[in-house]
Formats: structure tokens, C-alpha cells, sequence
């Protein structure tokens, strides 16, 4: 007669076809495949952008200028007028005849010079030309506003990076769930596959013992009915097994199979920690703690430059102008003169007030959301933890107990078909042994997946990175 199967979980998790791959190779390309961490990085890189902008007001603003300027015609009157007043001759002649020679020359002198500009008006150049460099610092603003701007675009960046960390570590822990999904797929559908070939190899030695009229023909109903139940499960294993095996290759965007490889005769073990400490060290390293402090501190450093806002500035001006022609010489010149100026800028305008009172109430506003959040959020970090800790405890002890249960429900299930096949016991025995051997079986392998999974979550909920 021929031996009964014999149940080999890792060979029959091989399949010749498919690629093998381990967990942490299953991390691995789902970090590559996903999408979700070139968004995060994109909020890094737009945060950087800001911290960029923000430092470039920390230095003075320089503004160069060209201009041209073409004016249309511009007829001034003359500066002194003698027409219908004086004669200059007659004038001249009259100071002639002043005895006092300095008086004579004193009076000849005004009328020589009225006489010259008699008639004369400013000429306005119509083409004008003017180069100038402006150069201003404002004190007060970058001191009270600019600076904590600045530091809040910082504190925003390292919000950004920890929540890029906290995207990753979403992507790599449903990348774990996923791959044990199928690993324990797989594992049943081994576990069905074998029940299978077990019951027709039984169902074979009944049909011979009826045949011989060494059995009654209930027992071959029985190893029938046994036999039709094993082959259903093992069907609705194999669709289980696709399902995993399609939602790991979507994941992963794999073109071929893939076959997950593991120990399931060991498990991962617990932290040496206590569950108070690991709460501890969770609160203060999962990056989306570390994302909404650094994000407080950013909106405390906005609502600070917010109400800075409201009040009078001091700026520093300085400026060098090149223009043709210089409207600080008078007269006008048709030609290039230089000037410059420094000044010291008080400003206020009421309306800031307005303008500043709202902005700091959204950035105190955003502050309060963030600070609920976080509070939210460490709430949960303890129910996570808690979790996955006594999950991961229960699970590693449950697969310690779960081989003396495996080896137990086995030698039953063989001391079971030896009786019958001797005669010494109903085939009902045998079919309640199968169904206590695979549940063994199936506890096992639920144990060791149940606390890779804790220990997966158990990772997430302390912030490891992947």
C-alpha cells in the first residue's frame, strides 16, 4: 500500500514558476513603485522653496533703474523781462553820469547783468536720460517679522521631511501586510492541497476495503463526503491565494510572479522594553508627531511676524542717480550729472493693523488645529502600541504552544486511520482527526503571520523607518 502524503509546508510554498521574494525585497520595491513618496518629497522640496524666499528678505533690496523719457515742447517764460520798463541803453547812460565811482560801478554791473538775462528763459532738454541704483534695508521688519518667517519656513521643512518619513513608513508597512497576506494564503492553500491529497489517498484504501467487503459502505460515503470537502477547500484556497498574489503584483507593479519566501518556524521576537517605555519612545520619534511639533512651532513663529506686522517700520534708503539732465542742478544741463542720497524711513499705515490682526488669527487658528492633532495622535500612538505589543506576545506565544499541537493532532490523525484500517476504530474517527490536524496546522501558520504582522505594526507605531 502506499505511504500517506506527508505534509511539507516549505516545499509546497515553492513554485517553480514565480519568482522568489523576501520581505524585505517586497519593502523595497514598493518604496520604488509607490507614487505617495514623490508627492512628500514634492512638499520638501516646496518648503525649501519657501525657506528660500523667506532668507532672501533677510538682505537689503537692491533696484537698478533705466529710463528714457521724451518730452513734448515746453516754451517758459523768460526769467527777467525789461520790455516796456527800462531802456538798457538809456539805463547805462543814466549811471554814466553818477559822480561816486563806486556807486557808477556797482549800478553798471546790475545793469549789465540785467541787460544779459533780459529776455532769457530756462530751456527744458526734451530728450532726457536717467540711470539710478536704489538700495533699502528694513530694519524693524527684518528684526520683528522677516527673521521668525524665516525660522517658521525652516520648522516647516523639517515638518515636511518627518511627514515623508511618515508616508514611507505607511507605504513599507502595507507593502508587509500585503506580502503576508499572500504568504498566509499561500500557507493554507498548502495546507488545503495536502488535506486533499490526504482524503482521495484515504478515499483510495476505503473503496479497496468495501470492495473486499471489509468495511460497510457508510465509511466510503464518509471518505467521499471528506474527499468532495477537501477539494471545495482547496478551490476557495487557490482564489485566495490569486487574490493576494494580484493585490502584492499591483502593489509592487510586478510583471511576473512572485512567490513570498519565509521561516514560519520563527517568529520575530518582542522588545525587551515594557509597553510604557515603547509609548514613551513612540510619542517622541513616529514622525507624524514630530511633523505637527515642528509645524507648532512654525505657526508660533508666523502668529509672532503676524503682529509685528501692525506696527510702524524702520527702514534704511540709500540711492545714486546718473541722470541727464540732474533735476537737482539748476539750470537744467543737457548733459550726465551724479547725485545721491541716504535716508532713515519711519512708516506706519493704520490699515496694517487690520491686515495683521487677521493673519495672526489664522496662523493661531492653524496652530490650534495642529495642537489638536498632535493630541489626537498621541492618543492613538498608545492604543497602537498597546496593540501591537500584546499581539505580538500572544502570537509568539501561540506558535511556541502550536507545534506540540501540530505534532499531537498529527500522530492522532495517523493513530486514526491505523485503527480503521485494523478495524479497531469508525472512519467518523478519522474525519474528526483530519479536521483537529488541519486546524493545528492552520493555527501555526496563523501564528507566526499574526506576529510578523504585530511586529510590522509594532515598527510603524514606533516611527522605525523602513
Amino acid at each position: 500500500e502506499a505511504a500517506a502524503p506527508r505534509f511539507d509546508l516549505e516545499a509546497m510554498l515553492s513554485e517553480p514558476e514565480a519568482t522568489p521574494l523576501s520581505e524585505a525585497e517586497a519593502v523595497r520595491r514598493a518604496l520604488d513603485a509607490s507614487s505617495a513618496p514623490d508627492r512628500a518629497e514634492a512638499a520638501v522640496h516646496r518648503a525649501e522653496a519657501g525657506v528660500r524666499a523667506a532668507r532672501t528678505a533677510l538682505f537689503p533690496e537692491l533696484t537698478l533703474r533705466a529710463r528714457y523719457t521724451r518730452l513734448s515742447r515746453i516754451d517758459n517764460d523768460p526769467l527777467v523781462s525789461l520790455e516796456g520798463q527800462a531802456d538798457p541803453a538809456t539805463a547805462r547812460a543814466l549811471v554814466d553820469g553818477v559822480d561816486d565811482p563806486e556807486a557808477r560801478l556797482l549800478l553798471g554791473g546790475f545793469v549789465d547783468a540785467l541787460a544779459g538775462v533780459s529776455g532769457t528763459a530756462i530751456e527744458v532738454p526734451r530728450n532726457q536720460y536717467a540711470f539710478s541704483a536704489g538700495l533699502v534695508y528694513p530694519v524693524s521688519a527684518v528684526l520683528a517679522s522677516v527673521l521668525p518667517r524665516w525660522r517658521g519656513a525652516r520648522r516647516a521643512v523639517a515638518a515636511n521631511e518627518a511627514q515623508r518619513e511618515a508616508v514611507l513608513g505607511d507605504v513599507a508597512l502595507r507593502a508587509r501586510e500585503t506580502y503576508l497576506g499572500l504568504l498566509r494564503a499561500r500557507s493554507l492553500f498548502a495546507v488545503a492541497r495536502h488535506r486533499r491529497l490526504a482524503a482521495e489517498h484515504q478515499l483510495g484504501r476505503v473503496r479497496a476495503a468495501v470492495r473486499a467487503g471489509a468495511a460497510p459502505r457508510l465509511a466510503l460515503h464518509q471518505a467521499e463526503a471528506l474527499a468532495a470537502s477537501t477539494r471545495v477547500g482547496e478551490t476557495r484556497a487557490e482564489a485566495g491565494v490569486q487574490v493576494s498574489a494580484e493585490a502584492l503584483a499591483t502593489l509592487l507593479h510586478a510583471e511576473g510572479a512572485v512567490t513570498p519566501v519565509a521561516d514560519l518556524d520563527a517568529v520575530p521576537a518582542a522588545p525587551d522594553a515594557s509597553l510604557a517605555e515603547l509609548v514613551a519612545r513612540a510619542r517622541r520619534e513616529r514622525p507624524e508627531g514630530r511633523a505637527l511639533r515642528a509645524a507648532l512651532e512654525a505657526q508660533g513663529l508666523l502668529v509672532r511676524a503676524a503682529e509685528a506686522d501692525r506696527y510702524p517700520t524702520l527702514a534704511l534708503s540709500a540711492n545714486v542717480d546718473v541722470a541727464n539732465p540732474n533735476t537737482l542742478y539748476v539750470p537744467l544741463r543737457d548733459r550726465f550729472d551724479e547725485s545721491w542720497d541716504v535716508s532713515v524711513v519711519l512708516a506706519w499705515s493704520p490699515s496694517a493693523i487690520g491686515r495683521g490682526n487677521a493673519a495672526a488669527d489664522r496662523a493661531r487658528a492653524d496652530a490650534d488645529a495642529a495642537r489638536a492633532d498632535l493630541q489626537a495622535l498621541e492618543e492613538g500612538i498608545r492604543v497602537e502600541v498597546a496593540q501591537a505589543f500584546h499581539a505580538l506576545r500572544a502570537a509568539s506565544v501561540a506558535h511556541a504552544q502550536s507545534r506540540e499541537g501540530v505534532e499531537a493532532a498529527e500522530a492522532a490523525w495517523e493513530a486514526s486511520r491505523v485503527a480503521w484500517a485494523r478495524g479497531a476504530g469508525p472512519f467518523g474517527d478519522v474525519v474528526d482527526a483530519d479536521a483537529a490536524f488541519t486546524a493545528a496546522r492552520v493555527r501555526r501558520i496563523d501564528a507566526a503571520i499574526e506576529a510578523r504582522l504585530a511586529r510590522a505594526r509594532l515598527d510603524r507605531a514606533l516611527g522605525a523607518l523602513p
